[in-house]
This record gives C-alpha cells, sequence and structure tokens, in this order.
C-alpha cells in the first residue's frame, strides 16, 4: 500500500536533452592539440574533490558560522546549491519545479524531465548486491562522508556502494526547501547513471487494456522515465507555471531570485505576440 502523504517518485528537469545525469565535479572537456582531441578532468584535473570542498568551506565559513567546519556532508550540500562542482545531482519530489528548470533556459534545445521511482531503485540496488555497505551497517552519510574526504578507512571498494545514493538532506538553506529538494550522491562509479544501469531499467508507457491497468515483474523492477518537452514550449510553460506560483522568486528566496523574477516576467519573446 503506498503511502498516501509520499511520493514514490523524484524529478529532474535539464534544460537540454541530450545532458547527461552525471555529477558537474565528474564532467569532462575536449581540446583540440594539434589536431588531436585530448579529453581532460573539468575539475580534477589539477586537484581532488576534498580540496575543492575546503576551499568552499575557507570561503563560506563567515557567511554560515553555525555549520561545523568538519561537517563535509553539510558543507557539500550546501556548495552543490550554490554552483560549486560536487558529486550531488539535484533532484526534487514536486514535478513543477523539475519543470521549471527544464524550460527556464536554453531555448534552442529540447528539455527533458527524468523521473526517478524512489522504491523501485531502492529495490533493484537491493537485489543486485550493488549497493551493500560493509556489514551492511553503513548509513548513507557515512559512505558519502568516505566519499568526500577521499577517506577509504581500510574499506575495501567492493564493500561501499557502487550505484549513486538518493536521500534527503536537511533543509538548512532556503532554497533546498523552497525547490523540494533531494540529493543523488555518487558512489565508487564515476560514469553517468544511464551507464550504469540497464535498457530493462527504464519505464514503459502501458495503455489500459478494457480500462483495466496490469500490474507485473517489469512495473515493479523498472524505476526511470523521461519525458521530452519540444524547445518551442518553453517560453508557454514558463508561463503557466509563473501563474501557479512555480518562478524565481519563490524557488530562490531573497534579492537575486526577485531579480530572477523581474527579468523573466517582462522579457519579451517574439512567438508570445499576436
Amino acid at each position: 500500500m503506498n503511502n498516501p502523504i509520499d511520493s514514490n517518485f523524484l524529478f529532474r528537469g535539464m534544460e537540454n536533452r541530450e545532458y547527461k545525469l552525471l555529477p558537474s565535479v565528474y564532467r569532462c572537456v575536449k581540446d583540440n592539440d594539434g589536431g588531436l582531441c585530448i579529453t581532460n578532468d573539468k575539475y580534477l584535473s589539477l586537484t581532488s574533490e576534498k580540496k575543492i570542498i575546503q576551499k568552499f568551506i575557507q570561503e563560506a565559513s563567515a557567511y554560515v558560522p553555525r555549520l561545523d567546519a568538519h561537517d563535509y556532508i553539510r558543507w557539500a550540500e550546501l556548495a552543490q546549491h550554490h554552483g560549486v562542482p560536487t558529486r550531488f545531482l539535484d533532484w526534487t519530489e514536486n514535478p513543477l519545479v523539475a519543470l521549471y528548470f527544464a524550460c527556464e533556459s536554453n531555448k534552442e534545445c529540447d528539455a527533458v524531465i527524468w523521473m526517478l521511482h524512489k522504491g523501485n531503485y531502492l529495490a533493484y540496488t537491493n537485489r543486485y548486491g550493488e549497493n551493500r555497505a560493509k556489514a551492511k551497517d553503513m548509513s548513507i552519510e557515512e559512505a558519502i562522508t568516505i566519499f568526500l574526504t577521499d577517506s577509504k578507512q581500510r574499506i575495501q571498494d567492493s564493500e561501499l556502494p557502487k550505484f549513486p545514493l538518493i536521500y534527503t538532506p536537511y533543509y538548512f538553506d532556503h532554497r533546498m526547501s523552497a525547490q523540494a529538494s533531494w540529493f543523488m550522491a555518487w558512489g565508487s562509479q564515476k560514469k553517468s547513471f544511464e551507464d550504469m544501469i540497464e535498457d530493462f531499467c527504464y519505464m514503459r508507457y502501458e495503455p489500459s487494456t478494457d480500462g483495466v491497468r496490469t500490474y507485473g515483474r517489469a512495473q515493479t523492477e523498472r524505476f526511470l522515465y523521461r519525458l521530452f518537452i519540444h524547445k518551442s514550449d518553453k517560453q508557454t510553460i514558463m508561463r503557466q507555471l509563473e501563474h501557479m506560483g512555480i518562478h524565481a522568486k519563490s524557488l530562490f528566496p531573497g534579492l537575486d531570485g526577485i531579480g530572477r523574477y523581474i527579468e523573466r516576467k517582462y522579457r519579451f519573446n517574439y512567438s508570445e505576440v499576436g
């Protein structure tokens, strides 16, 4: 029986349907050198993930004095919401929030909404034994902290989570609450989520037969679904979201969000004329 106060799904909106489900800290850049295409890490070529977080703590501590400088997971969560490259990928429980981020920018590209069934995903990782933490008594926060601090503590990679972990953070930042934030934290694999899973993990729309929906093993095993949005619909969707109270002012509390809200509200778009 489903819990009526809990959502089964998480959502992620992306402005370009070609983008991968991959945290920013693991992204690569391609450069041309003498006719050769060279691929390098965008952020980790000259430093480590831990040093990036430590630099953020050093610079931001004066603004967030209540956070312990050694609480790496809280600092990494905050860093993620302020544009610092981390191993986190943002998701939300609110599909309208995901729709906003899918349509807010990049009008030249089709967008995508990703949907993740939480229960089926957790069952999948348990069924295949890929997220077995040491002695199965390691909490999500303990596992993430080990990855963030590069501290294996004599723990083998095979005993650490392989697939990304999903969890809801403490909402100590107003943006997290406004955006109904969840995080997907990468484990020992450093590739995109799509490249980790098999084709059978994708959910398929199954029309009803004689008005009756059937549910079998396929429906309980699959956990990922994507919905594409044509680029020509982005502006219209943004106007509709604004009427429903989903806009920069509500999602980014503070002066920055108000400024973004007013800029978007009065931005001219030729397709709306007529």
